[in-house]
């Protein structure tokens, strides 16, 4: 066995390993006091209950599709 079999051994050991240490944590949960459990205890729970966030300006995006008809559309009816 050569030193490039014994290094492509360790680094598929090490990866094996890392992703069985996932699995375990994701099974036995760990703790859950990280930015998704909703503590309160940093900004992140503020933000999440929309207390202190600015009024939002600007949108990116598609906003009303069609808007221009459906004003047409009022006009129409109206006369």
């Amino acid at each position: 066995m050569g030193w490039q079999d014994a290094v492509a051994i360790s680094v598929v050991f090490g990866a094996a390993v890392y992703l069985s240490s996932l699995g375990w944590k994701g099974l036995i949960g760990g703790r859950s006091s990280g930015c998704g459990s909703s503590c309160g205890k940093c900004s992140s729970g503020a933000e999440a209950s929309g207390a202190g966030q600015p009024e939002q300006v600007v949108s990116i995006g598609l906003g009303r599709v069609g808007a221009g008809r459906q004003a047409s559309a009022l006009q129409d009816r109206d006369s």
